[in-house]
């Protein structure tokens, strides 16, 4: 990868090279790449795998609860208060498997942050 520097105000302190190798070069350039078997890869620009974070399995994990839940939706008569009361469980398990899935993504990008200087996304 390759970048132009930035203007000196606009940069960062350095915090080292955030390779985790320990030589404090101070440059902490690193790639972060969207995967298909993984939601992040991040590497410098030598090719070294620096971090990798496997994709969430909330929804996966979920789906089958997710199924049943909306059968039971579905099975109800429309305007009953069985189906009020399954739509709400329904919408709870959903919110549930969203917050997970955030969580995962703050996590992520928390770590790359706090242990990189520069990203560069592709």
């Amino acid at each position: 990868m390759e970048a132009a520097d930035l203007h000196p105000r606009a940069q960062h302190p350095p915090r080292g090279d955030g390779d985790g190798d320990g030589d404090g070069d101070g440059t902490g350039w690193v790639g972060v790449d969207r995967g298909l078997s993984a939601l992040v890869v991040a590497g410098t620009a030598d090719g070294v795998e620096t971090f990798r974070a496997d994709a969430p399995t909330a929804l996966r994990s979920q789906a089958a609860r997710t199924r049943r839940l909306s059968k039971a939706v579905s099975r109800k008569q429309k305007g009953s208060n069985n189906r009020s009361r399954a739509v709400a469980r329904l919408a709870r398990h959903h919110t549930r498997v969203r917050n997970r899935r955030q969580h995962v993504l703050h996590q992520v990008t928390s770590r790359l942050v706090k242990t990189h200087d520069r990203l560069v996304l592709e």
